[in-house]
């Protein structure tokens, strides 16, 4: 007798382009309906780390990754397990970590208010420290983030000597702290740089000049390379934007002003990661700000520096309002017109115009958006960035006088002008959605490239502020999470308290300076091409090279 299947006719049947995603993970119609509502990437990711359909879709409705979800349900946790953890305000994949160390909610709370992310205080826990110990253990200098091995060597003994130590002095355990970090800055690269430096144990705080969360965010939508994810993944918030944004497994295809194929761009790969990620500004800078808050971070919004005076042994600095504070080291992530830079480097250094302007629109997905797609026109390069399931922005660069400043309306007309010699795809989205002045963002394309050091005494520079890149690569905010996670490195090794500072920064930048200029120039090299078409150029083959270089090791 066969089996009769129950069908829920609420859940849309897949589409076309639902169905040549699935065919690229090597699913099929049937294996997208028994695990809806997973996209391919998570379905893919799923049965290859043995997650069932009901418990990959339970543990989803809880905000639960999938990684987090197969650990979870290895040590029996149950999704509603998760929800006191998520009101008290940890992430659901901090609930599985602490669950694995064996930590509760409570204990894992008192670890928060001390300063320690939760990843890192559950690898503690479980090695044995107490709260005490892993405490005065940044006291005495000793790396809390290498728990196994300090636990079973001669620095536990220092850890529980120097504990013994500070008691015997009366010293607040709650107050010692590894070194004050001041970041100037609350966007891509401060929030990354943030919690890159709180996981190795340094006090941060967040000065934005803007006065919330909202009004700091400009742009529309952001591309992630995969070397993006993966240092995105080194400060915990890779699977979150993999969520929430919309994973392609190529990079770009390039279309004539017809909408003909030219080329495919097949980008590059890092196990585990998909090629790109595409996801809206806000949605990436709630992630990183909630991960920075979790992680102890201090943001205050609607301030910033006056005036930066180096001691040597600490930095006075004097904020917008005229209050002072005390701090170890000051990190510049203000941005490409930097109030910080002119601290550090000569006044006038300032960001180049390479010709172009941006115009960028948010439209729906259309299903033939699954990854970037180029649109090549006599009046510039059209392109589409899928940043959701339902969402993409239209980008157009042309050559722009920048002394023209057009009003909303004349924008709006100057675009579909613009548009108007293409077909295809651009034509079609122009004719359907191109007709809000509101809904359009104009900017300026401009680059910068400082020279090393970028450091003078104990404030130093990331980002923006010292590798402005135009964004014909998608490797501007990806070059800024990297310089977070390597600053933090660099500096995890040293310490504020150390005489090697100065090396320490030196490190940075020479891990980091030939491959921003790499991406600034070639970015500016794709620019030229798109302003002034030639036989010998390959944009293409440039791309294809960059994205391959950006996957190798940091």
């Amino acid at each position: 007798m066969r089996r009769r299947v129950r069908r829920d006719l609420t859940v849309p049947p897949p589409d076309a382009y639902e169905l040549a995603e699935a065919r690229g993970y090597g699913l099929n119609a049937s294996d997208l309906r028994r695990w809806r509502p997973l996209s391919a990437i998570e379905i893919h990711w799923a049965r290859k780390y043995g997650l069932s359909p009901g418990a990959a879709r339970r543990w989803a409705r809880e905000g639960v990754g999938v990684r987090d979800a197969v650990r979870a349900v290895r040590l029996r946790i149950r999704p509603e397990q998760v929800r006191p953890w998520a009101a008290a305000g940890f992430l659901p994949g901090d609930a599985v970590e602490a669950a694995e160390a064996g930590m509760t909610l409570a204990e894992a709370t008192a670890w928060r208010q001390a300063g320690f992310i939760l990843p890192d205080a559950a690898l503690l826990f479980r090695d044995g420290w107490t709260l005490d110990e892993a405490t005065i253990a940044q006291f005495a200098g000793v790396d809390r983030y290498a728990p196994a091995a300090a636990s079973r060597t001669s620095e536990n003994l220092r850890c529980r000597s120097a504990y013994g130590l500070a008691a015997s002095l009366a010293v607040s355990v709650s107050r010692v702290k590894r070194g004050e970090v001041l970041i100037v800055g609350a966007g891509i690269g401060g929030l990354s740089a943030s919690i890159a430096l709180r996981g190795k144990g340094f006090g941060v705080t967040i000065l934005e000049i803007q006065p919330d969360l909202h009004s700091s965010v400009y742009g529309v939508g952001i591309i992630q390379p995969v070397n993006a994810l993966r240092a995105l993944d080194a400060i915990g918030c890779a699977d979150e934007c993999l969520r929430q944004g919309y994973a392609s497994k190529g990079w770009a295809r390039l279309l004539n002003a017809d909408g003909d194929l030219l080329h495919e761009i097949p980008g590059a790969t890092i196990p585990g990661f998909p090629c790109m990620n595409g996801i809206t500004r806000p949605k990436l800078h709630k992630i990183l700000t909630d991960r920075a808050i979790d992680s102890g971070v201090t943001i205050e919004y609607g301030s910033t520096i006056s005036d930066l005076r180096d001691e040597g042994d600490h930095v006075e600095v004097t904020c917008g309002d005229g209050s002072r504070r005390r701090v170890d080291l000051v990190l510049g992530a203000d941005g490409v017109r930097s109030v910080v830079r002119r601290f550090v480097l000569d006044a006038g250094l300032e960001p180049r115009y390479n010709g172009q302007s941006a115009f960028r629109v948010n439209i729906p997905r259309e299903p033939e958006i699954d990854q970037i797609v180029l649109q090549a026109g006599p009046t510039g390069m059209a392109g589409f960035v899928p940043i959701g399931q339902d969402l993409a922005y239209l980008f157009l660069n042309v050559p722009w006088d920048r002394s023209l400043r057009p009003s909303p309306e004349e924008l709006l007309a100057i675009l579909r002008e613009k548009l108007a010699p293409f077909g295809g795809l651009t034509g079609r989205i122009r004719d359907t959605y191109i007709d809000d002045p509101a809904a359009i963002v104009f900017r300026p394309e401009e680059y910068l490239i400082a020279p090393a050091p970028w450091h003078r005494g104990r404030v130093v520079l990331l980002g923006d502020a010292v590798h402005s890149v135009t964004p014909h690569l998608g490797q501007g905010a990806a070059q800024a999470i990297e310089d977070g996670v390597v600053l933090a490195e660099e500096l995890g090794a040293s310490g504020p308290a150390e005489p090697d500072i100065a090396d320490a920064f030196t490190r940075y930048a020479a891990r980091r300076y030939g491959r921003c200029k790499f991406i600034v120039e070639a970015s500016v090299q794709i620019g030229d091409w798109e302003m002034h078409p030639s036989p010998d150029a390959d944009q293409a083959g440039l791309t294809q090279r960059v994205m391959e270089t950006m996957a190798l090791p940091l």
